[in-house]
Parts: structure tokens; C-alpha cells; sequence
């Protein structure tokens, strides 16, 4: 009976009404989706009602102008009686009882109330009664009843999920199971389990299903505190399906027929004392019949007292058809077992585990803790549970060093600095892996070791050529950075610490050597020398500076050379020779020089001259001067005249003339004056060296005159004699 619909504000049974002289017998049915605009959603029973293995579900009586307004699966009205048995409330929603709203006489057995709601009192089963006085007017025997896990919308203090009525109007007749029983306000038998709505209880319930049958139920799953929890008197031989209860009967509508566990990981394990064991415990549950699992617990469980563990979690929740928990030995030593099951479980899984009994004694460890010294191991080791064969493993601050395993053991390079440990192994007899570690010693202190290895040069041991340090230097105590020290005869060359070398003049006739040097990594300052070069070959270096002229230059004045002359290779004594148009000047070889006639015209430089340290012939010249400037020289000699002082007679002239200009091309002219002393005028024509003399001469002194244009450029004008009077 479903989808049906009473309509209005005072419309009740919308699935069914029953009315007082009716009587109705239920079975195997559904009554689901149904809506009352008042009272019952699924059914208002007003006369007889026997509800037996059906579900109502989904129902609603909707009113909400009415305080009384409620019944969402079934309203069982004042006078009428109803039996429910082996059925299921489901999802049901009213104002007050979200289940049952019971104003009549109502039974129930082996039935299941759960997942409804009601928005004002009573999730689940309501029984009526006066409001002012609290006397019952709904009455209600229960057994072997699931009344858990509904809802009363409202909030606390007026939250009443499961169950509410008036004084003793409950009958309790055993084996119920009741989430909330804060508004039972009757007698609760002792075989029925019940919360509060502070802590309710969890019958642990699979959702609304096809589970076998015809009609839908709620499948118990593992766990679940309904299970083989009821009582077999008075109960149906079938559960609401129709499956054979047998044994001992669960509460409710479903009758589980039990899961089975196997385990999965973490048996057979040992761990010490106060350790985790490393594989949690771990089981898979199924069903032969195909009931559900998931959302069950499994309890796991160790013993109480004596050898035993801490479990994460002694009640597992089951997801993906397994539940585990993780689990730590506690301080006492021995076997025991940790078991998995739990309600509705066929055959519990027992996990066998060992908390290890430790081994006594110590490991020590004697010898100095010095490079190069041997460790030797002792034990006054003892185990209860019986010593197998002990190996060795020495350690270096706490990590195994390889292939050190007998009982001795040499400290080398790879130890300084660090402490030492040995590990003592061995498997019990009861076959647990034992280890015992030694106290450490003291940090390992180094010996140094010299390094190993070559500095070698590589290049030529000649002047301006570069010299190469490379090392193939290693030192068990550890390479620091490396740096050079060049050496020339053994002495340090300042600031040469470079790996390279460019050979100067101070290193010429020295050999050549390089020291490197290092801090090693156990603080030791180490070094180590190359073999030496060759004396250094030196190479000629030209002499810097300059040689300078100073002077005027003019003919006979004084030239003055000058230098600012250095030599890497050592300056020796310093000559100097002078040169006109790049020629020697024979004997010049001061450093002054006084211009003569013999360089006008040239140009003058200077050449320095010395021998350097080296033994090199080293020359260098000064820059060239302009032209030396003449200063006219006057003639010397004299003119003569030889001839007869008479007219007609011819007067020739000769002359010992020289000049230190050069002499140039003789012009001649004769003179002739009155007195012989001035007043000289030429005689006209009178042009050659030879002079005829004549009537215009007579009373006159005689004297001959010759010109030339020096070398110099200088007109010169000399006079001869003058003769007597003609």
C-alpha cells in the first residue's frame, strides 16, 4: 500500500484507516509513502489491528496546526488495540510519535523501530497521556524489541528520540534494546539495554535494504548488541523474512545467521618491551548468506594482566569488509594472545604475539680511543629466553662501519673524531633477534698523517717565462684548501702564492722551488716542497728611460747629455759618444760637447754606452736635435799687391785668404783715397785681380778689395794693403 494520500488538516490513515468496528490483520506487506493530513501516515487504527512480518516506511502525518497531530507510520487511536510482530518502522516522519503515536492498548514483539522523526515529541514509539496530571492514556507492552537510532527534531531538554509516555504506561517484559530512555518513565526489566539521548545506544543497524524476503528491513551487522541478545519465549520460530530464528533469538525484526573472521596480517609477531609491533592486526569479515558487514565493529581483546598489549582501539569499525587496530607491548615480558570477535561472530580469531624478554648484562668496549689503536669487545651478557651465537658490528658515532665485525677492531683515519660503539647480535632461543650496544667511548683522536703525493713545476727556467705548480698531494687526515708559496734559493718570493709563476729579473741565477701548503681536516698545518729548477736563464731587458740633450744649438756653444737610464739586468758605467748626422764625432766622448764648425748644418745625438749586470752591451741614443746654427767666421789672411807704383804700370794682386765658412767665389774691386787713410772710392771698371794704372791715379794711395759668399751664406769683404801714393 503505497503513494496514497488523506488530504486536508483533519484527514488521518492515509495509507489506512481502520475504524472501530474493524478489524485488520497485516502480513507480509508493505505501507510506505504514504501521507495523512493529520493523523497516521500509514495507518489510523481506530478498531483491531495485527501488523506481522510487514514494513511501514517512509510514511508522514503532516498536520501541524495540531498539538496531538502525530502517528507518521501508524496512530493507534483511544480504545483500539494493536499487535506488532516481526515488522519494521522505517523513515517515518510526524509531529508527535515519528514511529507509533500508541492512545490505545499496543503490543509489540521482535519488531524494529528505527530511522524515524518526529518534530515535536517522540522519535519512535509515543504512548499519550494527560499533559496535566502525566496519568497514561496509551499503553505499551514491548519484548525482544530495537527501539534506537530515530530522531526528535526538537533540541535538549526536550529531546525524546526513541521512547516516551506517561507514568508507567510501559510494560518492560525483557530483551529490549532502547537508544534513549530518558521519557520511559516506567520499569525497565534488567535484560533490556538502553542509553540516554546524551549517549545513546548504537544497535549497530544496516540501512533500510532487500536483505531476503518481501518486504525491506534493517540487517543487523556485526557487533551489534542486538544479536543473540533476545529471549526465545514467546518469539516468533521465523525472523520477518522468514528465516528460522532457532538458538538464541536477536531483538528485533532480523535474525542474523552470523559472519566469519580471517585474519589477515599481524600474527605471529615479537617485539621488547614497550615497542610497537610493526604489522597491525588485521581480520576480514564476510557473510555466507550475503548480510552486510561494513559499518559493524569486531572488539579485539588482550588479556588483562601479566604479558599483554595496548590496542589503538579495542573496537574497530569495519570498512571494506576488514577491521584492524594497531598494538604495543607492554612491559612485562611473554606469549599471550590478542583475540578478534564480537556479536553475531561464528569463530574468533586469535592473534599469538611475544613481548620479548630482554637481554642482561652490558658490552663494553676497552682500549684507547686513538688512531691506530685496537679496540677489543667483552660482554657479561645474559637472556632468559636462552643466548644463541654473537656476532659483532662496530659502529662510528652510531653508523655501521662495513666489514667490521670481529671482536678487535683497529681505529683508523675514517674513525677520528667520532665515538665508537659495538652492537652485539644474536637470535634467542626462542627466536627473537637480540642486540645489545656498548656505551661509546670517547671521540677517536687523530695522529697526523703526513701527506702523500708530489708538487711538481712544469715550464721554463728562463726570465719572462711562466712556471706551473700542480700537486698530486693526499693526506688520510683530510686535504684542506691548498695555497703556494713560490721560493727563488729556498727564500719565500713576497706575494707569490698563486699556482702559476712569471720568472722576473730578481729570480735570474736562482732556482725555482714551490711550497704548498694546506690545513688538514684534523687541524694540522701541513706542507709540502717541489723539487727545485735550474738557475733562472736570464733574459736580456732592454734599459728604460732616456738620454737628453740640453744646450744651445748654435756653433760653439756647449751641449751637455744627460740620462734617466735603468736596467733590470744592473746599469754598469755609463759613456757616452757624440754624433753629427748619426756619424761619431772622433773623440767626443765626455758628456758635453762644444759645437765647431764641423757640425753646422747637422743634427747631434748622443749615444750612452754601458755593460749591464748581465754582461749585455747596452746602448741607447737621445732624440736627434734640429740642425747646429753657424756663427760666421771671418776670414783670415791677407792680400798683397805686387807691381811698380807707376803710371802705365799694371798692379796684380795675391792673397793667402782661407775662411772656416768655406770660402766662396772671389769678386775683386780696386780702391783708391787721397790720403790713405779714408775717403776710399772705386775706381770704376777696376774688376779683376789685376789693375793698369793710369793718369787718374796719380796722387792716390792704391788699394785692392776681394768678396765672396761664404759657405755660411755670410758676405765677407776683405781689404788689401794700400799702396804708397802713385
Amino acid at each position: 500500500i503505497r503513494n496514497n494520500t488523506a488530504s486536508g488538516s483533519g484527514s488521518d490513515g492515509g495509507g489506512i484507516y481502520n475504524q472501530s468496528t474493524g478489524t485488520l490483520n497485516l502480513q507480509n506487506s508493505t505501507v510506505s509513502h504514504n501521507v495523512a493530513g493529520d493523523d497516521g501516515g500509514g495507518i489510523r487504527n481506530d478498531g483491531s489491528l495485527s501488523v506481522l512480518n510487514s514494513t511501514l516506511h517512509h510514511n508522514a502525518a503532516q498536520s501541524a496546526s495540531s498539538a496531538t497531530s502525530g502517528g507518521g507510520g501508524l496512530i493507534n487511536a483511544i480504545g483500539a488495540t494493536a499487535t506488532i510482530t516481526n515488522s519494521t518502522f522505517s523513515t517515518n516522519t510526524a509531529l508527535n510519535g515519528g514511529a507509533i503515536r500508541n492512545d490505545g492498548t499496543l503490543t509489540l514483539g521482535n519488531s524494529t523501530i528505527t530511522n524515524n522523526t518526529a518534530t515535536g515529541d517522540v522519535g519512535g514509539l509515543g504512548n499519550s497521556f494527560n499533559p496535566l496530571t502525566g496519568a497514561p492514556i496509551g499503553r505499551a507492552t514491548l519484548q525482544n524489541s530495537i527501539i534506537a537510532g530515530n530522531i526528535d527534531a526538537r533540541i535538549a531538554p526536550y529531546n525524546l528520540p526513541d521512547i516516551g509516555g506517561g507514568t508507567n504506561s510501559f510494560t518492560d517484559n525483557g530483551n529490549n534494546l532502547i537508544g534513549a530512555v530518558d521519557a520511559f518513565n516506567s520499569s525497565i526489566n534488567p535484560t533490556t539495554q538502553t542509553g540516554t539521548a546524551a549517549n545513546p545506544l548504537n544497535p549497530l543497524l544496516a540501512p533500510l535494504g532487500d536483505y531476503g524476503g518481501s518486504t525491506l528491513t534493517h540487517a543487523l551487522l556485526p557487533g551489534s548488541r542486538a544479536i543473540d541478545a533476545g529471549h526465545s519465549s514467546g518469539a516468533p520460530a521465523t525472523d520477518q523474512r522468514g528465516i528460522n530464528r532457532g538458538g538464541i533469538v536477536d531483538i528485533g525484526a532480523f535474525e542474523s545467521r552470523g559472519f566469519s573472521l580471517t585474519p589477515l596480517s599481524g600474527n605471529n609477531q615479537v617485539v621488547n618491551p614497550g615497542n610497537a609491533f610493526p604489522t597491525s592486526l588485521s581480520v576480514s569479515i564476510s557473510s555466507d548468506f550475503s548480510e552486510p558487514v561494513n559499518g559493524g565493529t569486531i572488539t579485539f581483546t588482550a588479556p588483562g594482566s601479566g604479558a599483554s598489549a595496548n590496542l589503538t582501539t579495542s573496537t574497530a569499525t569495519i570498512a571494506s569488509g576488514q577491521a584492524s587496530t594497531d598494538v604495543t607491548a607492554n612491559s612485562t615480558a611473554g606469549p599471550y594472545g590478542v583475540s578478534a570477535g564480537g556479536s553475531g561472530i561464528q569463530t574468533p580469531v586469535n592473534f599469538n604475539l611475544r613481548n620479548n624478554a630482554l637481554p642482561t648484562g652490558t658490552v663494553t668496549i676497552t682500549g684507547t680511543a686513538a688512531q691506530g689503536q685496537t679496540l677489543t669487545i667483552t660482554n657479561t651478557l645474559a637472556d632468559a629466553d636462552g643466548l644463541g651465537p654473537m656476532t659483532y658490528q662496530w659502529q662510528a658515532n652510531g653508523e655501521d662501519i662495513a666489514g667490521a665485525t670481529s671482536n678487535t677492531f683497529v681505529l683508523t683515519q675514517a674513525q677520528v673524531g667520532k665515538t665508537i660503539t659495538v652492537k652485539a647480535r644474536y637470535t634467542d632461543a626462542l627466536g627473537a633477534a637480540e642486540s645489545v650496544t656498548s656505551a661509546a667511548t670517547g671521540t677517536v683522536a687523530n695522529v697526523n698523517d703526513a701527506p702523500t703525493g708530489t708538487v711538481t713545476l712544469t715550464g721554463t727556467a728562463t726570465q719572462g717565462q711562466t712556471l706551473t705548480a700542480a700537486n698530486t698531494l693526499a693526506d688520510v687526515d683530510g686535504l684542506g684548501t691548498i695555497t703556494y708559496q713560490w721560493q727563488a734559493d729556498g727564500a719565500d718570493i713576497s706575494g707569490a702564492t698563486n699556482s702559476t709563476l712569471v720568472l722576473g729579473q730578481a729570480q735570474v741565477g736562482k732556482t725555482i722551488s714551490v711550497k704548498a701548503r694546506y690545513t688538514d681536516a684534523q687541524g694540522t698545518n701541513e706542507s709540502v716542497t717541489s723539487a727545485a729548477t735550474s738557475a733562472v736563464a736570464n733574459l736580456n731587458d732592454l734599459p728604460r728611460g732616456n738620454v737628453n740633450i740640453t744646450g744651445t744649438l748654435i756653433q760653439g756653444e756647449t751641449l751637455t747629455a744627460a740620462n734617466t737610464l735603468a736596467d733590470i739586468d744592473g746599469l754598469g758605467a755609463i759613456t757616452y759618444q757624440w754624433q753629427a748626422d748619426g756619424e761619431d764625432i772622433d773623440g767626443e766622448t765626455n758628456s758635453t760637447l762644444v759645437l765647431t764648425q764641423a757640425q753646422v748644418g747637422k743634427t747631434v745625438t748622443v749615444k750612452a754606452r754601458y755593460t749591464d749586470g748581465q754582461g749585455t752591451a747596452e746602448s741607447v741614443a737621445s732624440a736627434t736635435t734640429p740642425a747646429v746654427a753657424n756663427v760666421n767666421d771671418l776670414p783670415t789672411g791677407t792680400i798683397t799687391i805686387t807691381g811698380t807704383l807707376i803710371q802705365g804700370q799694371t798692379l796684380t794682386t795675391a792673397n793667402t785668404l782661407a775662411d772656416l765658412d768655406g770660402l766662396g767665389e772671389f769678386s775683386y774691386e780696386w780702391q783708391q783715397s787721397v790720403t790713405g787713410t779714408g775717403g776710399w772710392t772705386t775706381i770704376a771698371d777696376a774688376n779683376s785681380p789685376t789693375l793698369t794704372l793710369t793718369t787718374a791715379q796719380i796722387g792716390y794711395y792704391i788699394q785692392p778689395v776681394v768678396k765672396y759668399t761664404d759657405g755660411g751664406g755670410a758676405l765677407e769683404t776683405v781689404f788689401g794693403t794700400p799702396t804708397a801714393s802713385l
